[in-house]
């Protein structure tokens, strides 16, 4: 990705205080795996595979 093609989304981004490289935020996604609302491994693994698979958030 370059900022010629999505000027909008590479340029540094805020979320109340805390600033981001880019504007492009993975929402929250229920997978229904979650025990007791806690995030358990199975949500870790699939999150890091998928960061590794699609480094860009395009899937």
């Amino acid at each position: 990705m370059n900022n010629k093609s999505f000027p909008h989304l590479m340029p540094e981004g805020r979320i109340g205080p805390m600033s981001t490289p880019n504007r492009v935020v993975l929402p929250a996604m229920d997978m229904n795996v979650s025990e007791g609302g806690e995030i358990v491994q199975s949500e870790i693994d699939h999150y890091a595979a998928r960061a590794i698979a699609f480094p860009y958030g395009v899937a």
